[in-house]
């Protein structure tokens, strides 16, 4: 990995030393179709900065130390969290790779989205999972009392109280990402085991 790839505080601009514990794993849809080395310089050029990208394959590419590294992927809950990219363009009309399309609503509003492939839906599972007990995270998905996916911004005291795994919108009314598919599979396949 060069050291394009590479976020760690001091170094690069786009990153911070941790001083607040990890609460959260937010997951992302990169909007674009290129590989992990691409996300990052476009990531680099924004001045953003990520800790892990999902590529097509599912391989999983580690780009910060989640333990002491704040990146720049998630607003004013960098702090507190850890980002994932997978990559995707995450939105109707396919380009590039095709993918399955499905409708569903985030913000009130109708959303055509691109379901991730079976390979990267498996990698962000076993990756969500493995950072969810490395730093004491429950296996949830923000939801409603009844276990449906909550599909808006949580209110800044339910951000504050949430801890688990959320998709970048439940954070910004200006994102989608990573849609809700991926997010309804994870909270399944984690209320299976309890």
């Amino acid at each position: 990995m060069s050291n394009d790839d590479w976020w760690e505080p001091g170094q690069v601009t786009g990153a911070r030393p941790r001083r607040q514990p990890v609460r959260a794993v937010v997951v992302h849809h990169t909007a674009g179709e290129r590989g992990a080395a691409a996300v990052c310089a476009t990531l680099r050029a924004r001045r953003l900065s990520i800790h892990f990208v999902v590529d097509f394959d599912g391989r999983v590419t580690q780009h910060a130390d989640p333990a002491t590294t704040v990146t720049y992927h998630a607003g004013a809950a960098n702090s507190w969290s850890v980002g994932i990219e997978i990559v995707s363009r995450g939105v109707a009309p396919p380009t590039g790779r095709v993918r399955e399309i499905y409708e569903d609503r985030v913000h009130g509003r109708k959303v055509r989205f691109l379901r991730f492939f079976p390979e990267q839906i498996k990698a962000a599972q076993v990756l969500c999972e493995e950072l969810c007990e490395r730093f004491g995270l429950p296996l949830q998905v923000p939801t409603w009392r009844g276990g449906e996916l909550v599909k808006r911004v949580l209110t800044a005291s339910e951000q504050r109280e949430f801890h688990g795994v959320c998709g970048h919108y439940h954070l910004s009314t200006r994102k989608v990402d990573p849609g809700t598919a991926i997010l309804e599979e994870l909270s399944a396949a984690w209320l299976k085991r309890a």
